[in-house]
């Protein structure tokens, strides 16, 4: 039996590759296309790492792991 792509669930998205070549591939795969305003292990993909705003979800996770590993 094995393990199969859930198609209904896949999505893809490129970044630097031009719009009408993703679809096409998207087509062809059958995948969906994702907007490309994502985050990905709690970062925004394509974020200014520079602003304090981008870093606030990773510092409030370890804040909580911290609080947890004192208890």
């Amino acid at each position: 039996m094995g393990l199969r792509i859930n198609f209904h669930k896949t999505k893809i998205g490129v970044v630097g590759v031009e719009r009408n070549i993703v679809e096409l591939y998207s087509y062809i795969l059958h995948f969906s296309l994702m907007n490309i305003s994502f985050t990905y292990l709690v970062l925004p993909v394509g974020g200014n790492t520079s602003r304090c705003s981008f870093w606030e979800p990773v510092i409030s996770k370890i804040k909580i792991k911290t609080i947890c590993i004192e208890r």
